[in-house]
């Protein structure tokens, strides 16, 4: 026994006392087993209830608790669904609780046995053909964006019917039936018909080449045709890569020293008559001078005297100074010439006679002062046959 403290008593002999220790009584659906006045008993049951309404719970002595499969009607303890039923021991849900209230703007739940709707905000559809899309707000769908009818026909009216949908009724609209080229476009029957006007493409530049092409619209092609780059100074204006371009600097000299050249480009060529030196042309002239645009005999007249008394002097505007031999009478300087007269060119006399006839003089000439007597002295003869032993005095 183990519920015996077993000893020997040397005057009595055998001793059980009993004792509580732990034991096992031998049955599986006790607990807390322990010796009580030499016997073990439990003290307590087995529990074998397992909280599940689905097994029928049992305990057997020698084999402990047993949860058999129960099949029949149960609660899952959700409020929220209907005809519970044990399925392998398990309780299986019935059919939720129907909380459908017909309304896509609200999400239906059941609390505790009671439906609940709360407002949600998903897409919905509100119905109308001509809304494209809608919103739940606050438990009502509600339309965000309009059916879109626009057919991109210019030609038609687009609109919605609540019934049918989009209409789309040829008008007879003003249009473009995408010709750039053509102008006054007009619907007829849902279709644009191009107008009888053509555009015109003319971008007022005498260096373009203007034309229309179906589709694209106005092209304007460089020319290299002549032109006018509106500057009165440049020549040669000629049409390069679209614009006008000189090919030349106008010549304003007009060979004419008494003018200034210049040119102005709004006018062109300016030629002002100045008041400069010039040459006039007349070699017969100095000291030219431009007068009114022009230099003609404005200088002084050269002298062309040249202190010769035997040549004729003249000026001739293209040769200038010339001087022509005469036969004038002249006077050559010489005191013992006279009867001067020109030659070739030279001035020349003959020799005059100084004798005086008289012995008593010596006779020369100087080509200063004329004829010179020197007094001599000596003997002479006075001419007169009455005297005797002339001599000369003075």
């Amino acid at each position: 026994n183990p519920c015996t403290d077993d000893s020997c008593d040397s005057d009595t002999g055998c001793v059980h006392t009993p004792n509580s220790n732990g034991c096992d009584d031998n049955n599986a659906c006790t607990t807390g087993d322990v010796c009580n006045a030499g016997v073990c008993a439990g003290k307590g049951s087995l529990e074998c209830d397992d909280d599940n309404p689905c097994t029928i719970d049992n305990c057997l002595i020698d084999g402990g608790c047993t949860n058999e499969f129960f099949v029949g009607p149960c609660m899952d303890g959700d409020a929220c669904t209907v005809g519970d039923g044990c399925i392998n021991g398990e309780c299986v849900g019935g059919e939720p609780v129907s909380c459908d209230d017909g309304n896509a703007c609200t999400d239906e739940a059941c609390e505790d046995g009671d439906c609940v709707f709360t407002p949600n905000e998903l897409d919905c559809n509100d119905g109308n053909p001509c809304t494209t899309a809608s919103t739940c707000q606050n438990g009502a769908c509600i339309a965000t964006e309009n059916l879109d009818c626009d057919d991109g026909n210019a030609c038609t009216n687009d609109g919605c019917d609540l019934v049918t949908g989009c209409v789309n009724a040829p008008n007879a609209n003003a249009c473009t039936d995408n010709d750039p080229c053509t102008l006054g476009d007009t619907c007829n029957d849902g279709d644009c018909e191009p107008g009888a006007d053509l555009l015109p493409c003319d971008d007022g530049n005498l260096c373009t080449d203007d034309s229309c092409a179906p589709g694209i619209g106005c092209q304007f092609e460089a020319n290299q045709a002549p032109c006018d780059d509106g500057n009165a100074c440049s020549t040669g204006d000629v049409c390069e890569g679209g614009s006008c371009k000189t090919s030349g600097i106008a010549d304003c000299d007009d060979d004419n020293p008494c003018t200034d050249d210049s040119c102005d480009v709004a006018t062109g060529c300016i030629n002002s008559p100045n008041a400069n030196p010039c040459n006039d042309g007349d070699v017969c002239t100095v000291n030219d001078v431009c007068v009114d645009g022009a230099c003609a005999a404005s200088g002084d007249l050269i002298s062309c005297d040249d202190g010769d008394v035997c040549t004729d002097d003249s000026c001739d505007p293209d040769l200038g100074c010339a001087s022509v031999n005469n036969s004038a009478d002249c006077d050559d300087g010489d005191a013992c010439t006279d009867s001067d007269q020109c030659a070739d060119g030279v001035c020349g006399g003959q020799g005059i006679d100084c004798d005086d006839n008289e012995s008593c003089t010596q006779d020369s000439c100087d080509v200063a002062a004329g004829c010179i007597y020197n007094p001599v002295g000596g003997g002479c003869d006075g001419g007169d046959a009455c005297t005797q032993n002339d001599a000369c005095q003075d």
